[in-house]
């Protein structure tokens, strides 16, 4: 064969050996994809009493890898591959909060982890399109500060949100760590601790000089494991240590990941072990549910942060620890870590209409589990399979998929506080729901609500409710005292003791007393107060058969003893009348009439009245 040929028909054949990857490749339709991330570094749980855990700059930058990673093979691909086909319509530059579901726990390390992540899978983008929120009056463009920094929306989740279940289904759990409390009490366990020790003792005088060497043990693998590791990666004396080397990393890390595989995986038929990933696999079954519900527009990315124990629970549930690749899933996962569940069609099974591409039903929809330990560059995304199938069986038919993650998956949020016997407020909260015969239902984005007996609306259970009232009722309370106050009344403390001058005052016991603003003795005394005008007179009970009359007037009024003669006396018309002999033979009570507004104020309230002068 000549040269001349040859030239002509080797690119002829390589053409012939690509074009069926090529047509692989472009046979694929993304519609949905459900990733888990575990954690990025963080600072050791020993080391500093005085130093919260937070997430390490190497933790952020092995998340953001991972963020990198996800983007690649779903929102933007560089090169033709089975392997990068992006989710069909998923915004490409511009962050779209309405195509993303991003919940992480509210663990400061891990919720920063799940912002790295997202500056990965959408980088600051200065060029986005331009529409009127970017447009400037004059002319010109706003930008987002950083160079186009983009916001998503990142729901963080406590203990006391039920939601918390879904990513991190061990936290909180009462019965998960009651087996825990178990498992170190067993024999086998115990005999572990005494046979490690001497190892973990040596680590001491190289690793660990300044912490408590009766915490060097296999109780505290995983911490010893994290702690030893985080001085190697930053403890430059310890990374080129002759005495402690990457083969101590590796032995520290199997035990770490032994212990941990006794705390995070069934033991028999006993699941409260892994029910992270029991938990887990219900909110990946519910995502792709609503994605298939929307036909494909809403639910297209969920990215779920957290831990390792999920991780190792789900290895052991979907039997990965036993299947071929069973070393890679029997051990503690890095940093950075991610799990993915793959929603696709083929384009044989999928049709267009007006352009736009329609999902085929269910029973032609297929998953891909995926897996990425750790963030390097030198990590790879690979397809494993699941639930015992042959390691070339990596694609699943959806609806086999769904039955098979529905064996386990704990859909319930009832069943979990059951199974858990977990008494938080959103269990008791759902038990009175339960109690009740109330029905739960679920929104649109699969979160339950009550439906009451009409079935219309979402009600509250009656331990909601009580929380409501009593909310009610609080800032009922707030705004009179707020309205009192602004009204111009006061609390005036009175201390116990007599007064001043020769008048004694009852003691009346430390009361404070509640008195208007403006009140008091002098010409702006009396009945009203401060608010009294010149013409205002008092009370006047006129005289009929057998009725005496008594008049309080404004000048010499009784409340306060004032003498309109100028002459310093304490009269009022009472005293005129018992002075000029009016009324005799009547009963006249003998209380003192001349005692000022401030002296009424200490008198005791709980005693009898001043009541009116009786006569016959």
């Amino acid at each position: 064969m000549t040269p001349h040929l040859t030239a002509h028909i080797l690119p002829l054949l390589l053409l012939l050996l690509t074009t069926p990857t090529l047509s692989q490749s472009t046979n694929q339709i993304t519609w949905a994809a459900v990733t888990y991330t575990y954690h990025g570094e963080k600072t050791p749980d020993f080391h500093s009493p005085f130093r919260s855990i937070d997430l390490t700059p190497l933790g952020a930058q092995q998340l953001f890898n991972a963020g990198t990673g996800i983007r690649n093979r779903y929102i933007t691909s560089m090169n033709i591959s089975q392997e990068t086909i992006p989710i069909n319509g998923i915004s490409v530059h511009d962050l779209d909060n309405g195509q993303l579901d991003a919940s992480t726990m509210d663990t400061p390390h891990v919720a920063a982890s799940a912002v790295a992540f997202m500056q990965g899978l959408y980088p600051p983008f200065d060029a986005i399109t331009s529409d009127e929120e970017t447009l400037s009056g004059d002319g010109g463009r706003y930008e987002f500060p950083l160079n186009g920094y983009q916001y998503p929306r990142i729901a963080t989740l406590s203990d006391l949100d039920f939601n918390h279940i879904w990513i991190a289904g061990q936290s909180d759990c009462k019965q998960y760590s009651n087996s825990q409390l178990k498992s170190v009490n067993t024999p086998a366990y115990v005999t572990k601790i005494q046979d490690t020790q001497a190892y973990y003792s040596s680590l001491s005088s190289t690793v660990f000089p300044d912490r408590d060497s009766s915490t060097l043990n296999y109780a505290n693998a995983l911490e010893v494991y994290e702690g030893a590791l985080y001085q190697y990666n930053h403890n430059s004396s310890i990374h080129t240590s002759q005495t402690f080397t990457t083969d101590d990393l590796a032995i520290l890390r199997n035990l770490a990941s032994e212990q941990q595989w006794t705390f995070n995986t069934p033991n028999g038929t006993d699941l409260i072990n892994a029910i992270g990933g029991r938990t887990l696999a219900a909110k990946v079954l519910q995502k792709l549910n609503n994605n298939i519900a929307s036909s494909g527009t809403a639910s297209k990315l969920s990215l779920l942060f957290g831990s390792y124990e999920p991780f190792l629970s789900f290895f052991a549930l979907s039997n990965l620890a036993t299947g071929p690749s069973a070393p890679q899933f029997n051990t503690l996962p890095d940093h950075g870590s991610t799990m993915t569940f793959e929603l696709f069609s083929t384009s044989q099974s999928s049709s267009s209409a007006g352009g736009a591409t329609t999902m085929p039903s269910p029973d032609q929809l297929s998953i891909r589990f995926l897996f990425r330990n750790g963030s390097e560059a030198d990590a790879e995304t690979r397809a494993y399979s699941l639930f015992g199938r042959g390691n070339a069986e990596t694609v699943i038919p959806w609806p086999e998929f769904q039955r098979a993650m529905g064996a386990f998956a704990l859909t319930d949020i009832l069943d979990w506080c059951r199974t858990c016997e977990t008494q938080t407020f959103f269990c008791n909260a759902f038990e009175d729901i339960a109690s009740g015969n109330n029905s739960t239902n679920t929104d649109e984005n699969g979160d339950p609500y009550v439906q009451g007996s009409g079935g219309e609306g979402k009600g509250v259970s009656p331990t909601i409710g009580g929380v409501i009232g009593a909310t009610v009722a609080v800032a009922a309370f707030v705004f009179l005292v707020a309205g009192l106050l602004l009204a111009g009344f006061r609390v005036e403390h009175r201390k116990r003791g007599k007064g001043d001058g020769n008048v004694s005052h009852r003691d009346l016991g430390d009361i404070s007393v509640l008195k208007r603003g403006g009140s008091g003795g002098g010409n702006g005394g009396g009945f009203k107060g401060a608010d009294r005008l010149g013409s205002d007179t008092d009370l006047a009970f006129k005289g009929g058969a057998g009725a005496t009359i008594v008049r309080h007037e404004r000048v010499g009024s009784w409340e306060l003893g004032e003498s309109p003669n100028g002459d310093g006396k304490v009269k009022g018309s009472l005293d005129k009348e018992i002075e000029s002999g009016i009324g005799t033979g009547r009963v006249v009570s003998g209380t003192d009439y001349g005692r000022r507004s401030r002296e009424l104020e200490r008198e005791n309230p709980f005693v009898d009245p001043v009541r009116a002068v009786d006569q016959v």
